[in-house]
């Protein structure tokens, strides 16, 4: 059963990060090394924070800072 609920919430994070990635593209140019810092963020809170930076008219390396953080 811990691999279902795992599985569930790599699922969740994969689809945020999908419609985080998504939005951005509709907004900014985004280059392969922006789409992989946003891949690579696993941190549900992170994510979320940068969707609520995009709609608040945030610049994008703003945004991608706030994920930068969560790989160091």
């Amino acid at each position: 059963a811990e691999w279902m609920m795992k599985g569930k919430i790599e699922g969740e994070i994969n689809g945020e990060k999908k419609v985080l990635l998504r939005l951005l593209k509709i907004k900014f140019f985004i280059s392969e090394h922006d789409e992989d810092i946003i891949q690579n963020c696993n941190d549900t809170s992170k994510i979320e924070e940068a969707s609520d930076m995009l709609i608040l008219g945030k610049e994008k390396d703003e945004i991608l800072e706030v994920l930068r953080n969560n790989l160091q």
